[in-house]
């Protein structure tokens, strides 16, 4: 638990009519308001002619901008602070979702930086100066009213993400009956954001008892609206009192906490495939609390109403829905989702429990069930296999009978991995001429028997096994002649768990690996970003990277750590078995 604070800036009135009781304060901030909301919902709840009467009958000037779109875009954020500038607005009243505010606050900011251009939104350093801003909430789910954060997806990079500037709002008035028009998967799905707010701030390695009890209290609110998410009650104005009160309470916890991994998975499934982003959240969510201390999360599921994960992942299908997608268009935000929060310590430091990739996997598995690779591609030697000794014995019978000078077993251990023409010339230095000769002397010896002179490692066969039983597909791509790694697999009695073997031919000989990887794919029948490929070398991990497929480096075979991590390995494992949690196997 981290040191008690508590700071809101912020002026907060909470009740009926609200807009109206206080129009005086929100008419004190300026000579002419830019008034900044969504499309259409503002008219039909109420809010802006409640915002419009207020503002006139003090003799505020006030100008509409009314373009904003969910997931608000840099370049709405600067159209709409052109627009203000244009009309010499010098405060600014942000009235929706999340998504209006958020805009907002953002437009606050570059009103008073009118000479600057979009990349200060994401400016470090930057004084954070704003004029004047106003939060009028209309849905019961993001508690930007009360928070400095303001979340815009920049249009040009396709990433959501916040900015970097605290910019809480001057005045925020909450009222319940804006809520009326909602329909109810707004209600909805705005209202399980709001619940992922109370949740993730107090799940939450920043927690202090302060936030504790914000959040603890916004659960208690949030739970007495259950009835009307699962539709089982009429809301009245009560419901959506508590409604918007639960928001405001969630969003006072994340102000003083941040979010953690829920959120910081539901971007890529919002940006890219539009799932409104209470609902997208909340997929995270049951993976989230299983993870957590199991105590605190019965405590925070107990006040919020639900008696199990399994009780509140029900609850949240019912009232929002699965995210209705085909598999394989899913998959690859999901990676994403998993790639962008594995990358982060920032985002996984939130999180009160460990998280590798692992515990990460488990998190985004377990909203959807669907496996991270349909395939996983295996380098052979030094990956399935401990090929160095009849590897090493062989070259140096290639050595002495050329008569050229045996190396020491460190450079001879090069050998286990690249092909033998690339060994010859860089490691022994012979010319392509000298380097086809020594492997012709080598393969004397090596099909003689030192072929089946290895071992498989620890764990290898089990792995496959489980991997097939899982219905992930398996493949050997090598740098190993293609007859070769066939007759070696079938020997050991390997062969079955492969749907393809693929290596240098006669036909056509290439051995560089990004190419062998496209072979194999094609057998496959499946991309790139359905497959990881494994491999020791640093051969094996550009060859991915060139393929444009993930990576496993195997530190326990004959490539070295360092220089797996140089060329870019996306995890590191040293066994078989730390294998599992990144295949998604367990």
């Amino acid at each position: 638990m981290s040191t008690d604070r508590f700071y809101m800036p912020a002026r907060v009135f909470s009740g009926p009519d609200v807009v109206r009781e206080h129009a005086k304060d929100l008419a004190a901030y300026g000579r002419k308001a830019l008034i900044v909301t969504g499309r259409s919902s503002a008219k039909k709840c109420g809010v802006y002619d409640d915002i419009c009467s207020a503002l006139d009958e003090y003799g505020i000037d006030h100008v509409l901008f009314d373009e904003v779109e969910e997931n608000p875009s840099v370049s709405t954020v600067m159209r709409a602070r052109d627009f203000g500038v244009q009309n010499n607005a010098d405060y600014v009243i942000g009235a929706g979702g999340g998504s209006p505010m958020d805009a907002a606050k953002a437009v606050a900011l570059m009103i008073r930086n009118r000479d600057r251009g979009r990349d200060y939104l994401y400016k470090s350093g930057g004084d954070g100066s704003h004029v004047p801003v106003v939060c009028i909430p209309t849905t019961c789910g993001t508690g930007s009213e009360v928070t400095g954060i303001s979340v815009l997806t920049d249009d040009e990079k396709n990433i959501k993400k916040s900015i970097p500037y605290r910019i809480f709002a001057d005045l925020a008035l909450i009222d319940g009956k804006y809520l009326r028009t909602a329909g109810r998967a707004t209600l909805c799905n705005t209202a399980f954001d709001a619940l992922a707010h109370l949740y993730e701030s107090r799940l939450n390695a920043d927690m202090t008892r302060i936030s504790c009890l914000i959040a603890e209290d916004g659960l208690r609110e949030w739970s007495k609206s259950v009835p009307v998410l699962k539709g089982e009650k009429q809301p009245d104005e009560t419901d959506y009192e508590n409604l918007m009160r639960a928001s405001m309470l969630g969003g006072m916890a994340i102000a003083h906490t941040g979010t953690s991994l829920p959120h910081g998975l539901s971007y890529a499934l919002t940006c890219g495939l539009g799932v409104p982003h209470g609902r997208a959240v909340s997929c995270f969510m049951a993976g989230y609390l299983r993870e957590a201390d199991p105590a605190e999360t019965s405590r925070v599921l107990k006040l919020s109403g639900f008696s199990s994960v399994d009780d509140f992942e029900e609850t949240f299908r019912m009232c929002c829905g699965a995210v209705d997608e085909d598999e394989d268009r899913l998959r690859p935000y999901l990676r994403q989702s998993f790639t962008d929060v594995l990358s982060s310590a920032s985002k996984r430091a939130k999180a009160p429990f460990e998280t590798d990739a692992a515990v990460l996997w488990r998190i985004v598995n377990s909203g959807f069930g669907i496996r991270k690779y349909r395939a996983v591609l295996f380098d052979l030697d030094g990956t399935i296999n401990d090929s160095g000794p009849g590897i090493m014995n062989s070259v140096r019978y290639s050595l002495e009978k050329l008569g050229r000078a045996v190396p020491s077993d460190d450079v001879l251990r090069k050998f286990v991995g690249p092909s033998l023409l690339y060994s010859y010339m860089n490691y022994c230095g012979m010319t392509e001429d000298e380097a086809w000769k020594a492997v012709e002397a080598y393969r004397e010896c090596y099909h003689r028997g030192e072929c089946f002179n290895l071992s498989i490692y620890d764990g290898i066969r089990e792995l496959l096994g489980d991997l097939n039983r899982a219905g992930i597909s398996c493949a050997v791509v090598t740098s190993k002649p293609q007859e070769a790694a066939c007759k070696i697999l079938e020997h050991f009695d390997m062969t079955k768990y492969f749907e393809a073997i693929t290596g240098p031919d006669p036909d056509d000989p290439s051995n560089r690996k990004s190419v062998l990887i496209g072979r194999a794919l094609s057998r496959l029948g499946l991309g790139a970003e359905d497959v990881i490929m494994v491999g020791d070398s640093r051969f094996d991990i550009i060859g991915a990277k060139e393929a444009g497929c993930d990576s496993i480096g195997a530190v326990y075979g004959y490539g070295t750590r360092e220089e797996l991590e140089e060329n870019g390995a996306d995890y590191l494992v040293d066994s078989a078995a730390e294998m599992r949690p990144v295949l998604g196997i367990g």
